[in-house]
């Protein structure tokens, strides 16, 4: 029997890119991006996920860590935070290091309050209200009405 040989170019994908690929998608990367820092179409990116169903989920972890990464600056920012940190002052006459505890605090951003709000109770928060208006009319028939 003869032997079925494939049509088109090898496969560029393999274990090296796909760990590439998924920290790419760990910091916010598209697909269509993948595909241009990677030398591929986004359909080739595309023909990789349905090839690899694996790696398909594995991008979808990836995709999904970024975004709960920004969700958390979301809300952090929204409802303001408080930073701690050490501050490394130097060092003084006895030779003693000196390091300084700084607060840094941060308001809450209305701008990002009302996105959260919008996008969390679209029914409660959007701009546009819906009101429901029922009129009920009524006949009155004047011909036997005394004038």
């Amino acid at each position: 029997m003869s032997e079925v040989k494939a049509v088109g170019r090898p496969t560029l994908f393999n274990d090296d890119l796909k760990e590439k690929i998924l920290k790419m998608a760990e910091v916010g990367l598209t697909d269509k991006q993948v595909g241009y820092i990677c030398g591929v179409t986004f359909q080739t990116v595309n023909n990789w996920k349905k090839a690899n169903p694996e790696f398909f989920e594995s991008l979808k972890i990836a995709k999904e860590l970024a975004d709960n990464s920004v969700v958390q600056s979301m809300y952090r920012k929204a409802t303001g935070q408080v930073v701690i940190t050490e501050k490394h002052e130097g060092v003084d006459a006895n030779g003693n290091i000196v390091d300084k505890t700084v607060t840094k605090e941060t308001a809450p951003d209305t701008s990002s309050m009302i996105f959260w709000l919008k996008n969390r109770q679209p029914d409660k928060w959007r701009d546009k209200q819906e009101v429901s208006l029922e009129v009920q009319t009524i006949q009155i028939d004047t011909n036997d009405a005394e004038l």
